[in-house]
């Protein structure tokens, strides 16, 4: 049974996972089952199960630590993605390497001469963003980058309904020293702000390159098309599966945490900086 957060249903990254692992669940003879949870409003006391219990839970993103805890509680084996319980001693957990990726994202930056970069995310929206932001901050400091607090926006993505509102990114990039480069802690974030961008006359990458996260299915046919991290989503039904058939076999074996690399994806939206404008980013 596949836990997710209601809102998280018309997610295009959700969406790419769900496709991978009922692909491989039903190769494997299982079936997959949704129970969508609301933040806002339920409570573990209100959670429904399903009549028939599931071998396992699977935990998508973030799910309120109650209904977390009911569901692991209950005896059924759990396996959390793209976040970690530490309500129990056997939840094995699996996810992208979120910290590297933002490495990699600042490097390519580097590499192509931008030393005023910014980073647009929401540190409480998810793990996954706040690994994001972290490794953003430490590849800056790695690479010898001045950090520039004006550049670091951390929105608040989620209404009080639990659903996702991009709206406040506009007053956000009306930035008196705009940087050179934004890396985003995922694809629609940085669709939305280089439509924002062109929008006020901005060239993107010719004035403000963007980095995105997750390679979605959109970032290709973004106008520029967007330069991202790769979410390698197309292993996940694999390892849940192999996940699975571990925890059923042994019950109270070693937790298993497993991250998988993401790589670079090279499109249109990074544009190399002159040297000659580096004085003039600050």
């Amino acid at each position: 049974m596949l836990v997710v957060e209601r809102h998280n249903l018309t997610d295009p990254h959700f969406t790419s996972v769900y496709l991978s692992l009922d692909r491989e669940l039903k190769a494997g003879g299982c079936r997959l089952d949704l129970l969508p949870v609301d933040l806002a409003t339920d409570t573990p006391s209100e959670l429904r199960l399903p009549a028939v219990k599931p071998h396992v839970n699977l935990l998508f993103g973030l799910i309120p630590e109650g209904i977390a805890a009911k569901l692991i509680q209950s005896g059924i084996p759990s396996i959390a993605f793209d976040n970690e319980y530490h309500l129990a001693p056997h939840i094995d957990s699996i996810g992208a390497n979120d910290y590297a990726g933002a490495y990699l994202a600042v490097r390519h930056l580097f590499e192509n001469g931008h030393r005023h970069i910014g980073f647009i995310g929401d540190h409480n929206l998810s793990p996954s963003f706040c690994q994001r932001g972290h490794g953003f901050l430490d590849a800056m400091r790695r690479f010898g980058l001045p950090i520039d607090e004006r550049c670091i926006i951390n929105l608040q993505l989620r209404n009080a309904d639990g659903s996702i509102n991009l709206d406040s990114i506009h007053e956000s990039l009306l930035l008196e020293h705009m940087p050179t480069a934004f890396f985003c802690a995922n694809d629609p974030l940085a669709i939305h702000v280089s439509q924002k961008l062109v929008a006020r006359g901005i060239d993107v990458p010719g004035q403000v390159s963007l980095i995105g996260f997750d390679n979605l299915e959109a970032a290709k046919w973004n106008a520029p098309p967007l330069t991202t991290i790769h979410f390698p989503r197309e292993n996940v039904g694999i390892l849940v599966m192999e996940m699975i058939r571990r925890r059923l076999a042994e019950p109270n074996g070693t937790t298993i945490r497993t991250l998988l690399n993401p790589h670079l994806v090279v499109r249109q939206s990074v544009a190399a900086r002159p040297q000659s404008s580096h004085q003039s980013d600050h």
